[in-house]
């Protein structure tokens, strides 16, 4: 009941599902029991079955989505991979792209997140933030290029353009600042806070650098 649909094959496998909005060709197409779900764009949603409470702005958005709940996405093709993860957020061109199962992640901007797999608890914001992520989990990059390059790491914080952009598997590093901690590839437990702190160090760990350009010679120490 109160279901809406505009569109080619929108919504048209619905049976006891309520509460739909569904608008573009395909969108919420293979819905059948799920309820208060929202598809607008080409393929929005298009696999949701029985899953509920999802909102899937733009084409293929949220498209493989089947029983994942709770789930909020905006832009072409956003979390376009998503089955059964619950509780993500992507908005942005492709972000959250290659999503499957995880849950909690949240990315904003054109392809944050883009890599994310079945990691979950991730928050990246900005322009390829946090954007080779694979499986890593609880990792913060706040701005653009941000963790850019962290696959597996887990429990890492960057804030400040390009801050541990090139951190592939290094955790719980903190880096506030542009360009901090910037080439710091499998180093652990730095902490560098100010522009340019740590800005080279490369594998070494246990260092905290506070202050503009501190700790700017430290490569390996």
């Amino acid at each position: 009941d109160d279901n809406t649909s505009i569109g080619r094959r929108a919504l048209t496998k619905v049976t006891t599902g309520s509460g739909n909005v569904a608008v573009g060709s395909g969108t919420i197409e293979l819905n059948t029991t799920g309820s208060n779900n929202t598809g607008l764009g080409y393929l929005a949603l298009y696999a949701n079955t029985t899953a509920s409470f999802n909102t899937a702005v733009g084409a293929s958005s949220g498209t493989a989505i089947t029983t994942g709940n709770d789930t909020t996405l905006m832009g072409f093709e956003s979390g376009k991979a998503l089955t059964e993860g619950n509780e993500n957020t992507g908005i942005g061109y492709r972000a959250l792209l290659a999503a499957t199962t995880g849950d909690e992640n949240t990315a904003v901007g054109h392809s944050a997140l883009a890599a994310v797999t079945t990691a979950s608890d991730n928050t990246a914001v900005g322009s390829n933030a946090g954007g080779s992520i694979t499986t890593g989990t609880l990792n913060t990059f706040i701005g653009h290029l941000t963790g850019d390059a962290t696959t597996t790491a887990n429990d890492n914080t960057g804030i400040g353009a390009a801050s541990m952009s090139g951190n592939t598997t290094g955790t719980r590093n903190t880096a506030v600042g542009s360009d901090s901690l910037k080439v710091s590839t499998t180093g652990n437990d730095n902490t560098a806070i100010g522009k340019g702190a740590l800005t080279a160090n490369t594998t070494a760990s246990n260092n905290t650098a506070v202050g503009k350009n501190s700790l700017t010679a430290n490569t390996t120490g």
